[in-house]
């Protein structure tokens, strides 16, 4: 479990999400808008799993790569006031209202995010603002079932998280204060969200589409929450609202209901796709959102996929840039190599000294062999490998130690580098180094689709070093 978020700039094109009842399989192409949704008895990893593949064959889906959303009773979040305490302290409330909110279950994967810092009071402390969200312990081996189908999960998501930050992202100004309304299958949920941060959330459970007294229920939150952030802002009005989940003509409708309460209000529709009669796409479109509001819910898998390391440990460019050389110069250099430790071999053979270094000589060789192999798979991808280093050691420098970093190239598939490095284990030193260090990395031009893997352990227990990893694609 990690109360930390994984980070990315964009999440894939396909969506498979995942509710209580139903699996659906949503993707853009260029050809439109591909679904199909299978309906399940019974939230089982198997189940699930099959009704994935049907979905996906019965929409034509053309790729298996997506982002997996997970909705209720899957999915769980909410918002706690807390005041300053300590790591330990801290740690222990995430997990207890993590397991209350999760019902039980004994494996629940979540993350936490500091959203708002109240000023103190006199005599009193300030209070934080955290968003708490998870998964419950069945995402595992569903993913793992998933994979073993062909499918490639690149992110997991909460779906009702995903729809506030398409909303967010959706508004005239998505920097200034904006009421989300996202009207589910199982819930509706009211929410002031003002640039990356979440002031207020609640939601109604039932299906409006089956009972439209819930209508009078979402009209009171909507007050609710304009009374709550007149009284935060001093006296100042939401201007703008986003309604997720109705078509563009509905959302017109409960414009002039939103008009009465908030004067004034531009209200826009997450969706105004006229194929879409129901306003389901934008719901399942949603996952897609990259943003602070839709962090992914990381849980950690079997590696399976074959790495190709390119160097232990590398310490400086240097050792990159040996192995470059070395290809350069090519198979001359190799040629010579090896006639020298043949004619040594012969000058000294029966000298046992001097056998020993023979054998050193040819090690010598099969290293070299081993850094021409090594550059030649990577000048037929045509990697800018010594561009791509001096990046990642720029953004480390004096914020996190390089462990190792190692090369991924699959055929026909861009070139994907993993680098595993070392910084401080204190959260908030941890997360604001890396931060910091994913930001350079997302303004260079040889990386893209980075993604960060924080360390599980936090808190006392935790060593005095965490080791994190981050994944890319190189370009070129």
């Amino acid at each position: 479990m990690s109360p930390f978020q994984k980070l990315r700039p964009a999440y894939g094109q396909a969506v498979l999400h995942i509710g209580g009842s139903a699996v659906e399989w949503f993707e853009r192409g260029a050809e439109g808008v591909l679904h199909a949704r299978i309906d399940v008895p019974e939230a089982d990893a198997g189940l699930l799993a099959d009704a994935a593949e049907k979905a996906w064959r019965a929409a034509g889906g053309t790729t298996r790569s997506c982002v997996l959303a997970f909705s209720r009773p899957f999915s769980f979040h909410t918002l706690i006031a807390l005041p300053e305490i300590g790591k330990k302290e801290l740690w222990g409330v995430f997990q207890r209202r993590a397991q209350a909110l999760a019902a039980g279950d004994g494996s629940v994967y979540f993350l936490a995010r500091d959203m708002d810092r109240e000023n103190a009071e006199a005599g009193q402390p300030a209070r934080i603002s955290w968003l708490l969200a998870g998964l419950r312990g069945a995402g595992p081996e569903l993913r793992l079932r998933l994979r073993d189908r062909g499918f490639h999960v690149h992110n997991v998501v909460s779906a009702e998280l995903a729809a506030i930050e398409w909303g967010r992202q959706r508004a005239p100004e998505p920097e200034q204060a904006a009421l989300v309304i996202v009207i589910g299958e199982g819930a509706l949920s009211v929410s002031l969200v003002a640039g990356k941060n979440l002031y207020y959330q609640q939601s109604i459970e039932g299906d409006l589409a089956t009972r439209p007294s819930l209508a009078s229920g979402l009209v009171h939150e909507i007050k609710t929450c304009a009374a709550f952030w007149r009284k935060k802002s001093r006296g100042q009005t939401v201007g703008q609202a986003v309604v997720v989940g109705l078509p563009k003509a509905r959302v017109e409708l409960l414009a002039l209901t939103l008009a009465a309460i908030l004067p004034g209000v531009e209200v826009r529709a997450a969706s105004d796709d006229e194929r879409d009669p129901s306003g389901r796409h934008g719901l399942l479109e949603a996952p897609r959102a990259a943003g602070a509001l839709n962090p992914e819910l990381a849980f950690w898998l079997p590696q399976r996929r074959r790495r190709v390391g390119l160097l232990a440990v590398l310490g400086s460019t240097a050792a990159l840039a040996l192995a470059l050389v070395l290809f350069d110069a090519g198979r001359e250099r190799l040629r010579a190599l090896r006639e020298q430790a043949l004619e040594f071999r012969r000058a000294t053979a029966d000298l046992e000294p001097m056998q020993e270094r023979t054998r050193a000589a040819d090690e010598l060789v099969e290293e070299i062999g081993r850094h021409l192999a090594r550059g030649k798979e990577v000048a037929a991808h045509g990697v800018p490998l010594e561009r791509a280093l001096t990046v990642v050691l720029a953004a480390l420098e004096g914020r996190a130690e390089l462990q190792e970093l190692s090369l991924r190239a699959e055929s026909g598939n861009p070139a994907r580098l993993t680098l595993v490095g070392r910084c401080a284990s204190d959260p908030a030193q941890l997360v604001g180094r890396l931060r910091t260090v994913l930001d350079r990395l997302q303004r260079s031009e040889v990386l893209s689709e980075i993604s960060l893997a924080l360390p599980e352990e936090f808190g006392e227990n935790a060593a005095e070093y965490a080791t994190f990893s981050i994944e890319a694609v190189l370009q070129g």
